[in-house]
């Protein structure tokens, strides 16, 4: 046999088990940095809610919102957190609703808005479905899943998802936070003061 044949076969075979080895290497680092930006993220989230429970104890706010601006793009997400602190001497069972207010363009024309003939309810984007919950009912509240004790504290979450085929505008979607102790809310049961929320989609 050709003895350059062989060498060029054995160069071959080394420089394919040389490859492999680099391809899965490559894999196994892909999987760790994935890995650890999940357990980063979980401990972000984690650190979050401590802080919202921090921020309950230091202050005089009853609803806490440290984040009230996200940034989605269409077919993405994020997550708003919400503290609650009941001040009321009994425990309180409380409702969390929102509703899309407003949108704006970055020129500032609007793209919806309540009160007006082009409402965010009726608009196509259907703003008012993009926060969510797994407890949310078919009005847009969030029923906590049962009653808060006196100086007792809660993180609550809402999702923000900005869907892609429904042709969200590029703009600021303006929504209502607010906290009540019962259903609907009113100005006699609404808890705190109304927080306003900001989704922009790039």
């Amino acid at each position: 046999m050709n003895k350059r044949a062989i060498e060029l076969s054995i160069n071959f075979i080394v420089l394919f088990i040389l490859a492999m080895a680099m391809f899965a290497t490559g894999i196994t680092l892909t999987y760790k940095i994935f890995n650890k930006a999940d357990v980063m993220k979980t401990h972000l989230d984690e650190k979050t809610s401590q802080e919202i429970m921090n921020m309950l104890t230091q202050g005089s706010a009853k609803i806490i919102v440290p984040v009230m601006r996200k940034t989605v793009e269409p077919g993405g997400s994020d997550v708003f957190g919400i503290g609650i602190r009941n001040d009321e001497e009994d425990p309180q069972q409380f409702y969390i609703n929102v509703d899309c207010d407003a949108a704006y363009k970055a020129d500032k024309s609007t793209i919806c808005e309540e009160g007006t003939s082009t409402p965010c309810s009726s608009h196509p984007s259907n703003c008012n479905s993009w926060l969510s919950s797994v407890e949310m009912d078919a009005d847009n509240y969030v029923k906590l899943s049962r009653k808060v004790n006196r100086n007792e504290r809660v993180v609550e979450e809402l999702f923000v998802i900005v869907p892609k085929s429904q042709g969200a505008e590029e703009g600021t979607y303006v929504f209502n936070l607010r906290v009540c102790t019962a259903k609907p809310c009113t100005d006699e049961n609404i808890y705190g003061t109304t927080k306003k929320l900001y989704v922009v989609v790039p």
